[in-house]
């Protein structure tokens, strides 16, 4: 297990992305990676400010990234956004090189939150809303329809 501390939501868009590649629709496409784009960039933003409000500082953040066709049509515009929040691709050993990780997490829940919620949870710290949302409605509805685990 590792400490995801930046998660873009990246398989809510992925499923509905690859239906409208089987179905040839180019314009929906395009609409699935801004939209991801938009709230990867936000999700980034929000990542960085809760880690300077927990810790006071930056940190070697750990981005969760599946190995899906959107991340692979959009993975030049994904490192355009790392390097303007100035971040760049380390390993992930030498990620958990930063103190960070051996602050202690004391959630135990059913939701698949981030490290920076937890440490939050645990230190009982509020983080920025703007930033933490949701995907789009758009996309929640087109995954639920394409997706075959959901009821």
């Amino acid at each position: 297990m590792v400490p995801v501390t930046i998660d873009a939501d990246d398989w809510e868009f992925a499923e509905p992305y690859d239906d409208t590649i089987a179905r040839r629709d180019v314009r929906l496409q395009r609409y699935i990676r801004a939209e991801y784009l938009v709230h990867t960039a936000g999700r980034i933003a929000w990542s960085q400010r809760s880690a300077r409000i927990l810790f006071g500082r930056d940190i070697a953040q750990i981005m969760l990234l599946h190995a899906t066709r959107l991340n692979a049509d959009t993975f030049d515009d994904l490192a355009r956004l790392l390097r303007q929040a100035r971040l760049r691709p380390i390993s992930v050993d030498r990620a958990l090189r930063d103190p960070v990780y051996r602050v202690p997490s004391t959630y135990a829940g059913p939701d698949g939150i981030d490290w920076l919620e937890r440490w939050a949870l645990t230190r009982k710290v509020d983080l920025p809303d703007d930033g933490n949302e949701d995907p789009p409605a758009d996309i929640v509805a087109a995954y639920k329809r394409v997706d075959n685990d959901v009821p």
